[in-house]
């Protein structure tokens, strides 16, 4: 009750009496089976969170509402599907013949396994692209300076057996290819008043030159340390044979330098640029000064104002202004099967614990950003913003081309021959539910489907959780090949439920320059969704024209029609003139109630709408007033239903009824909590058997 206590005009909103009751929709489809990739729930990463970076798993099933989404995320539908692999084909059925949504629930044979990657880490100097070396020259180009020590010797450029090597002539001809080709040619010193790297050639290793005056040297070179397989992991965002095509380049940044505008003072920590818009905390940077060409590796402490840094430690005075380059990475992941290619520029890679650091880390863009791979650094971020980038942490290709997993280690499973238990799946609590088990925690599936699924085990549970959460309908495929009538019925008897569909035969479509034979669910659920949003759910699926097919595994007569009908059994029918059609609407329930598909369907559509639309009375007085509006409510829900012709009767009073008073609860009902509505309606059923009853009459009018 408001309160009054001081003089003043008081505003006060008045809830409307009747709330109306929204109906849900009865076309969202769940399909379960296996695909080439995708999430698949259940599944737990292969990269725990810890260490500073966080994971954060892919949604499980997947909603999609294109078929174009379905194959971005689960691949191609198999080209053979052979036993197992008809979801794809389903779901382009679904959206072929009218679907709109579907959730996905991608299933996993036992001994599957994520494709799996470690790069190598460590400091690589790279040739540029193409670098000319002259005859009687020793001397080369380099792109970076940095960990080369002015009279250390260095790692040879290309170590055997680790790096393919081309030496091009001029012309373009090979002069020799392979690891063999600079075996023992080895970088020993630096010259730094050239910025060059001398060259030193082995003796009796002079490689042969296809002119006599120059080649042209094509490839990258490992300086010093690499070590090889002690890098970041990168696993396959999901798990499968299709991992193993992945393909992984990891090169420095092409960063534009950053100009030095002042002299730096004598053992100061402060550089003035004539930028910081590309830097922040924790930052490596190479700082690139002196005429001796003297390269110092720091990491930026701190962002001053007036376009200044505090970097990690002093530097000696500078008389010639340089310029400073952060140092960053660019990753590139490549699925060569699809070609599909991920470029993520720009990345940080130490291990510092500064926030800008780890926001721009490649754990971090690549975990939230990449739909192919998850990657797992070897360490912990725990650095501070002042510790120097150390080149030892750094993830390389070593010889500068992609990478990939090693062969077999990303793994489909074994072909399931006996019981298919994963489909079904398992119920490991919330998170850990696979297989047909994880459509349960979707509430808005109204169909379900395990395409090509016609083992009894399966077929069951996909009975099971539709009766159990009472809101979904199962579509069931019969065998591929029945070999008689009587077979097909010894199949379907297994089965007496009003919350399922039997149908047969399977259907062939046309993929490329192949005609396919494929269960028919796809199809048949895409049409209940086409069928609700152009009548309604309360008209049967029957009598549609399946898109997209051009024949049937079998042609069904009549006279065995007249057998399979009565039992239950919706058979799909071909028509001279009128097509391929859904011809029959019957569920699998012995019960005449509830004989007919539209009317289980549209009862799920009422006790759900009902269900979600009333979700206000919870805790209301249980008392006359609360009674009507919930009766006012319900009716004119009901009315709705009656003038879009889902009910039958010439008048609303012939079509429904709804009660809540003392007549439909006792007094025990309501001091016990107990609010009971009782609701009758009379739903259409359909003219499965059009009959016109035709006489004779004769040409003379009876005279009288």
């Amino acid at each position: 009750m408001p309160e009054y206590l001081s003089p003043g005009v008081f505003i006060e909103e008045i809830p409307a009496r009747l709330k109306a009751i929204e109906g849900v929709s009865t076309s969202t489809a769940g399909f379960v089976g296996e695909s080439d990739r995708g999430p698949a729930p259940g599944v737990l990463p292969p990269v725990g969170a810890g260490g500073g970076f966080a994971i954060t798993p892919d949604d499980a099933p997947l909603l999609v509402t294109n078929f174009g989404a379905y194959q971005r995320t689960f691949g191609a539908p198999a080209d053979a599907p052979g036993p197992d692999r008809f979801l794809g084909h389903a779901v382009r059925a679904f959206f072929d013949n009218g679907g709109r949504r579907a959730y996905i629930a991608r299933a996993l044979r036992p001994g599957f396994a994520f494709a799996v990657h470690q790069l190598n880490q460590g400091s690589v100097t790279r040739l540029r692209s193409t670098v000319e070396v002259r005859s009687g020259s020793n001397v080369l180009f380099l792109s970076s300076l940095v960990g080369i020590a002015p009279t250390g010797p260095v790692a040879p450029l290309t170590p055997a057996g680790t790096t393919t090597v081309s030496i091009t002539g001029a012309n373009g001809a090979p002069i020799s290819a392979g690891p063999t080709a600079l075996t023992a040619m080895g970088i020993t010193a630096v010259d730094f008043a050239t910025g060059a790297v001398t060259v030193t050639v082995g003796a009796g290793a002079t490689p042969t030159l296809l002119e006599p005056d120059r080649v042209i040297v094509r490839f990258s070179s490992a300086t010093a340390p690499v070590t090889p397989a002690a890098g970041p992991r990168f696993y396959a965002r999901s798990p499968g044979d299709w991992g193993n095509r992945l393909m992984i380049t990891v090169v420095p940044a092409d960063r534009p330098p950053v100009a030095v505008t002042a002299a730096i003072a004598v053992a100061t920590d402060i550089i003035q640029l004539q930028s910081t818009t590309s830097l922040y905390p924790g930052a490596s940077i190479m700082l690139v000064h002196g005429g001796a060409m003297v390269v110092t590796q720091l990491t930026v402490r701190e962002i001053l104002p007036g376009s200044r840094v505090r970097v990690s430690a002093p530097v000696n005075n500078v008389t010639v202004a340089g310029v400073v380059i952060v140092r960053e990475i660019d990753v590139t992941v490549e699925d060569t099967a699809s070609r599909t290619t991920e470029v993520f520029r720009g990345l940080a890679w130490t291990g510092n614990a500064a926030p800008a650091v780890r926001r721009r880390h490649y754990s971090t863009v690549i975990n939230q950003r990449s739909s192919l791979v998850w990657v797992e650094p070897p360490w912990a971020f725990g650095g501070s913003a002042e510790d120097p980038a150390t080149e030892a942490v750094m993830p390389v290709n070593l010889n500068g081309q992609a990478s990939g997993p090693a062969p077999g280690s990303g793994a489909d499973g074994a072909p399931v021959v006996g019981a298919r238990t994963h489909i079904v799946g398992v119920d490991g609590g919330p998170g850990l539910r696979t297989g047909l088990q994880a459509l349960a925690d979707i509430d808005d599936v109204r169909i379900l489907a395990a395409p090509g699924e016609t083992q009894a085990l399966v077929q069951t549970a996909l009975i099971a959780q539709a009766e159990r959460l009472r809101y979904r309908f199962a579509v069931l495929d019969a065998p591929s090949d029945p070999q008689s009538v009587n077979a097909l019925l010894a199949a379907r008897n297994l089965y007496d439920s009003s919350y399922a569909a039997y149908y047969t035969p399977w259907v062939e479509v046309p993929v490329g320059d192949d005609t396919l034979r494929l269960p028919p669910s796809g199809h048949v659920v895409g049409i209940y969704a086409r069928v609700d949003n152009d009548r309604g759910v309360w008209k049967a699926p029957a009598n549609e024209v399946v898109r997209g097919v051009t024949g049937l595994r079998a042609y069904v007569t009549t006279g065995e029609q007249d057998v399979l009908n009565p039992r239950g059994v919706d058979v799909i029918r071909r028509f001279e003139g009128r097509g391929i059609r859904v011809w029959g609407g019957r569920t699998l329930s012995s019960d005449p109630e509830f004989r007919y598909i539209n009317v289980r369907r549209f009862l799920i559509f009422l006790e759900a709408s009902i269900d979600r639309g009333t979700q206000w009375v919870v805790f209301e007085p249980n008392a006359p007033d609360t009674w009507s509006r919930v009766v006012d409510s319900v009716s004119a829900f009901l009315h709705t239903q009656w003038r879009d012709g889902a009910l039958f009767g010439r008048r609303p009073e012939d079509a429904y009824r709804v009660r809540c008073d003392e007549s439909t609860m006792t007094v025990d009902d309501v001091q016990n909590g107990r609010l009971i509505c009782e609701i009758g309606v009379a739903i259409v059923r359909p003219a499965e058997f059009v009959i016109f009853r035709i006489e004779q009459i004769t040409g003379f009018a009876t005279q009288t």
